[in-house]
């Protein structure tokens, strides 16, 4: 049986912030494929208005960047002030057009259809189903009417029977606190075929030859 968050998103909130001094030496190599495959799917240009929802250390808008260029513009949204923090100086570093801003994703703080693309990575597994459609419709609506949505998230569909995440569904269930931080499995297309997104293309890899994510592409 599929795995359910409990962790309030104060909770959530209160532990990436935490997490946030020393989330680049736990995880950041860990994570440098997963943004790279969606970097590939999202495929910014020059002048695109790219929004990273749970933009966590800023790594992929520090990717993102320099591809939209001076005539385009980054915009990362998190949680957790510590995360923003360490994004901030990422991008100070490159000089880039950039706009960070503490908030909700269910409720983002933009106007409708400003930008052209929308990434989650690691990001929508973060919610509850119910949270998470409101997330996707809430992508939607800053969304502009021919842009696009890039998720990359832990994939269930077609694995749930495999003993990565059988265990991984265990330690989520079983380890007090870690639903506040960890990822869970999650059927990623169906979810964005639930909130009204149309596929465009999908992938699902294993990193480190066990972890099933499933980078997708998809327009509102």
């Amino acid at each position: 049986m599929a795995v359910e968050v409990t962790a309030t998103a104060g909770e959530i909130a209160r532990a990436y912030d935490v997490l946030a001094p020393i989330y680049d030496r736990l995880v950041a190599s860990w994570e440098a494929p997963t943004y790279a495959h969606a970097l590939y799917a999202l495929a910014p240009e020059p002048g695109d208005r790219v929004l990273d929802v749970g933009c966590g250390p800023g790594h992929l808008l520090a990717l993102v960047a320099p591809l939209v260029g001076p005539e385009g513009h980054v915009y990362g949204l998190d949680v957790a002030p510590g995360m923003l923090e360490s994004a901030g100086r990422r991008l100070a570093a490159l000089d880039a057009p950039a706009t960070l801003c503490r908030g909700d994703a269910r409720a983002l703080p933009f106007a409708d259809e400003v930008v052209d693309a929308v990434v989650l990575v690691e990001t929508l597994e973060l919610f509850s189903q119910t949270d998470a459609a409101a997330v996707l419709s809430e992508s939607r609506r800053v969304l502009d009417p021919d842009g696009r949505l890039v998720v990359a998230s832990m994939e269930r569909r077609g694995y749930e029977e495999t003993p990565f995440v059988r265990a991984y569904e265990w330690l989520y269930a079983t380890l007090p606190g870690y639903d506040a931080v960890g990822c869970r499995p999650i059927d990623a297309c169906g979810r964005l075929t639930a909130a009204g997104f149309t596929i465009v293309s999908s992938e699902t890899v294993r990193l480190a030859g066990v972890w099933p994510t499933t980078v997708a592409l998809a327009k509102p």
